[in-house]
């Protein structure tokens, strides 16, 4: 995962003009509701992603949004907010800026909708699972909105395929 990181921040730091804003949202989930197996190394992954952003690259602080499944509140990162801080997001980042999604966490593919799960993800059904997880879908329509410089996003999903 270093090597990754270190890769990242390297294409980042060369090719970001130097007028421009850098912004980011970190989402990393080791635990939902549901019977799945922790991840280990989810939230430690955007936390230091997230340092290293800030400390290597340049990044304000205010501009590094993250979320773990060890925060509440707005910073939780249930379907809602995940949505809500992408969609803000991409109404405040502009064409010189540069903007990195990175989710680090389980993903699930059923009945053919590949979806992020979130802390309060209900796998039971598609219909649950259609309400509150985040379609990737929807991302990459936020995402298709966002006209930075430089786009970055990065899914590092424990895939599950359900019938």
């Amino acid at each position: 995962m270093k090597r990754l990181l270190t890769v990242l921040l390297l294409i980042i730091l060369v090719s970001i003009p130097l007028q421009a804003e850098k912004y980011v949202l970190l989402v990393g989930i080791m635990t939902t509701r549901e019977r799945i197996s922790p991840l280990r190394y989810c939230v430690a992954d955007v936390e230091a992603f997230s340092q290293a952003l800030v400390e290597a690259a340049g990044f304000n602080p205010d501009n590094v949004y993250l979320m773990t499944s060890q925060m509440s509140g707005g910073q939780e990162p249930t379907h809602v907010n995940v949505i809500r801080q992408l969609s803000l997001l991409s109404g405040r980042v502009k064409t010189e800026d540069t903007f990195i999604f990175y989710f680090s966490g389980h993903g699930i593919t059923k009945a053919g909708q590949s979806v992020l799960l979130t802390t309060n993800s209900d796998t039971t059904t598609k219909d649950t699972l259609t309400i509150t997880a985040v379609d990737l879908n929807q991302v990459n329509q936020i995402l298709s909105r966002i006209q930075a410089h430089q786009l970055l996003t990065a899914i590092d999903a424990c895939r599950n395929d359900q019938d």
